[in-house]
């Protein structure tokens, strides 16, 4: 091969090599961020700022970054089935110190779900934010899709 037949291949590889470190570095950040300092309670009146059935790619990211600069803690129900592919999104979440809680892994109603679908369903979306994360997540509450569980 010439020369000349050399140079645009090896344009392309150093232009898309570029792409991928800057991509890498952008994600860093992120999920590097500090995190939020949490709100101290005052004894006033407080709002508590909670989203359900995330993580999303089109929105959640962005509504990271509002919360990031108002310096906003919130606390996020995520659905496992949302998980998958969205892993980068729920470290950030972490890493920016907000709260992460189950809205179940199916996003079912769980009046229709007999006790044992149920406690499977809720193993399941632990173990998908697990993995998602790479540590044990300290999930405290449960947003029952629907606003629905059994009495």
């Amino acid at each position: 091969m010439k020369a000349k037949e050399l140079l645009f291949p090896a344009g392309v590889l150093l232009v898309a090599g570029l792409v991928a470190a800057l991509l890498l570095g952008y994600i860093f950040r992120r999920v590097q961020r500090a995190p939020i300092p949490p709100q101290e309670l005052t004894g006033k009146p407080v709002v508590a700022l909670t989203f359900d059935d995330g993580p999303n790619a089109r929105y959640t990211r962005r509504l990271l970054d509002v919360l990031y600069e108002e310096q906003a803690p919130a606390t996020f129900f995520l659905v496992g089935e949302q998980i998958e592919g969205n892993e980068i999104i729920v470290k950030e979440m972490a890493a920016s110190g907000h709260e992460i809680d189950s809205h179940t892994s199916s996003h079912s109603n769980l009046n229709q779900l007999t006790e044992g679908e149920t406690r499977i369903d809720l193993e399941r979306m632990q173990a998908m934010l697990d993995k998602a994360l790479g540590r044990q997540a300290a999930v405290k509450y449960l947003r029952p899709p629907y606003g629905e569980y059994p009495a």
